[in-house]
């Protein structure tokens, strides 16, 4: 249960940087799911459903056009989040470190 929360916190946060990512480039979702190898109905049901996650082919597609997989990936402030998250949910189930 733990595993999937972070998890889904996880993806929240890496599609709020794809998001971030087209934006920054133009905002045109259909060019940068181009780019990617995707079709755009792909891409936007995967930022607009909560309950898909980012496959390894769109991961791949993003290092293929020539973005920064790891800025995607790293996001500093998530670790901290997703620490904390832990941290209390493991209060919360009497499972403190």
């Amino acid at each position: 249960f733990l595993i999937i929360l972070v998890w889904r916190e996880l993806m929240k946060n890496i599609k709020q940087r794809l998001r971030q990512f087209i934006t920054a480039n133009g905002g045109n979702t259909a060019e940068i799911a181009r780019q990617m190898g995707l079709k755009e109905t792909y891409l936007g049901s995967v930022l607009s459903k909560e309950s898909k996650g980012l496959s390894a082919t769109m991961i791949i597609g993003f290092a293929k056009a020539g973005f920064d997989v790891q800025w995607l990936l790293t996001v500093e402030e998530n670790v901290k989040r997703q620490e904390d998250l832990i941290n209390s949910l493991e209060r919360i189930l009497g499972r403190e470190k």
